[in-house]
């Protein structure tokens, strides 16, 4: 029961503030709150925020809050609201840029193994399938971890093409831009940028011929009307460790090469697929969580087909592994990279430097270059980095400046028009690129030991 002249002092001050006011009892004083009850981030259950705005003396009169200290430094309840909850947002994606170390060996299984079992993981990792379980559903909704396939298109006849524009003026409107590319099931990623390029895409053809009127059919839209651009196209030989995920539509665009038993065709040219084979990598592609039975009902296969062909499309590489990429990491922009190699001897002088940059670990959820790649015009290497921090981007490119023999070139990705980059966690250890840099530091190593043929002779 409050004293009355402090209920009085309450009930006045509680019908001029907008938020709910209490009183707290401490140390024979009472001090006042405003307090609210507000839903924080994906809780269910509401948070109460309150802001101590004073104290009431036993006569009843009001001393309002001194606060010292920037957090509390605010006008009202509300500004202290959007403060504190600004502040859990930054703390929140602080954490999602640093996640635990358990968490970034659960990311890196997943993203040389999409199908394995928890099992298996938890084998494979010294954790319980219990903390497996639950931290990869947690993961998988945090990150958007979406599981699919890494596949080698040049067993079935396609090779990588990159195509790079850049405007001199302004950019067709990117609409009118994203549903002309729809319309082109072999460009499997269309990203635009500020920078030295305007306009990125990664495609898919089987010959230069094909790639050439798709790239006509391009340019002669009228949405380039006025616009003039220079473009560059470039094929692609991706290093063991790298890859951009393919577009479903991409395999609407390959039915017709599905092969079916005729008179002209008795048996399966090796550009054809078998429909089990087909119906693996459709599914997969679009959902590596796909069961072999499933996909066996789908395509009315007889039972075990689906499974066969799998393992067989792994074994020639079509499929290199079931692996991930995330939708929702808390990157701030993404950063390309092209290091022209106007010096190849130079450049071939400092190539450890350059290896060791490219498989450099780091502490985020995906490794440091999510795309990397070497080009053919202009020769060089193309990469892709995510950037998290401010400064994460001028500190790569400053990384390269023990690499000889190189002019780069760099743009920011400003938007994804179409299409996913490969984002996960890949063991660095497995990639071409760390097993190349090891062998050059063997050799590098053999070479110092080797004694001087001089000094023997003395």
């Amino acid at each position: 029961m409050l004293p009355e002249k402090i209920k009085i002092a309450l009930d006045r001050i509680r019908e001029t503030s907008k938020y709910s006011v209490e009183a707290k009892l401490i140390r024979g004083a009472y001090y006042l709150y405003e307090y609210k009850f507000r839903k924080s981030g994906q809780d269910i259950r509401k948070k109460k925020y309150s802001l101590y705005i004073g104290k009431i003396e036993l006569d009843g009169s009001f001393v309002p809050a001194r606060h010292r200290f920037l957090k509390t430094r605010v006008k009202d309840l509300g500004e202290y609201i959007n403060i504190k909850t600004e502040s859990m947002k930054i703390d929140q994606i602080e954490s999602l840029k640093y996640p635990e170390a358990d968490d970034i060996t659960l990311i890196k299984e997943l993203s040389m193994n999409s199908k394995a079992s928890v099992k298996e993981i938890a084998t494979n990792t010294g954790l319980k399938q219990s903390t497996v379980n639950s931290r990869i559903k947690k993961l998988t909704s945090t990150y958007g971890i979406r599981r699919t396939i890494e596949m080698k298109p040049e067993t079935f006849g396609y090779t990588r093409y990159l195509i790079l524009a850049k405007f001199s003026s302004s950019t067709p409107n990117s609409d009118e831009l994203k549903r002309l590319i729809l319309q082109e099931p072999g460009i499997q990623l269309a990203v635009s940028c500020r920078g030295d390029y305007s306009l990125i895409l990664y495609v898919l053809a089987r010959s230069n011929e094909e790639l050439e009127k798709m790239l006509y059919r391009i340019r002669s839209s009228h949405i380039f009307f006025s616009k003039p651009s220079v473009w560059n196209v470039s094929y692609l030989i991706e290093p063991y460790g790298w890859y951009i995920p393919f577009r479903d539509e991409f395999f609407d665009s390959i039915k017709d090469r599905v092969w079916k038993r005729s008179g002209d065709t008795p048996r399966k040219k090796p550009e054809q697929f078998f429909l089990s084979e087909y119906a693996v990598i459709k599914e997969m592609n679009s959902n590596a969580e796909t069961s072999f039975k499933d996909i066996d009902e789908k395509y009315h296969l007889n039972p075990g087909v689906a499974q066969y062909a799998y393992h067989k499309l792994v074994a020639i590489s079509t499929i290199k592994r079931p692996t991930i990429t995330m939708l929702k990491l808390p990157v701030k922009y993404f950063a390309f990279l092209y290091l022209v190699q106007k010096d190849v001897p130079r450049f071939n002088s400092t190539r450890i430097e350059y290896l060791k940059n490219i498989v450099e670990e780091n502490e985020y959820p995906a490794n440091r270059f999510t795309y990397v790649a070497d080009s053919s015009a202009p020769y060089g290497i193309v990469l892709i980095a995510p950037i998290f921090n401010d400064g994460d981007f001028e500190s790569i490119v400053s990384s390269f400046s023990n690499v000889k023999g190189i002019k780069i070139r760099t743009a920011v990705i400003t938007n994804t028009i179409i299409g996913e980059f490969g984002i996960r966690k890949f063991d660095i250890k497995e990639s071409s690129n760390y097993k190349v840099l090891n062998k050059l530091l063997d050799e590098r190593n053999r070479t110092l030991r080797k004694p001087d043929n001089q000094q023997i002779q003395k």
